[in-house]
């Protein structure tokens, strides 16, 4: 059975703070983790990418998986494979 969108954005955002992501409060509408230039925002149904110290509203969508060259849907994605998705966006950079 799939994940909901939100229990998968809470599973993430914990694996990206064990990462040593730095991390918003758990409480803000719109939470967001970042890493080395690299920042994520969790939005209801999607999760976007942009720079650290960055605006929304530059961001785009981060649902793309770069070492497999597909979309991905963050509702069945093993957290093993987000790792992997998590590091490629840093060592990518936001470009």
């Amino acid at each position: 059975m799939k994940r909901t969108f939100k229990q998968s954005q809470d599973l993430f955002y914990g694996v990206l703070l064990a990462l040593g992501w730095r991390v918003s409060s758990p409480y803000l509408k719109i939470r967001w983790a970042e890493s080395q230039g690299v920042r994520l925002w969790f939005k209801p149904q999607a999760i976007y990418i942009g720079e650290s110290g960055g605006r929304l509203g530059n961001a785009r969508s981060a649902t793309y998986d770069f070492i497999n060259d597909r979309h991905i849907d963050l509702r069945s994605l093993p957290v093993d494979q987000f790792e992997l998705w998590a590091l490629a966006l840093v060592d990518r950079g936001v470009a």
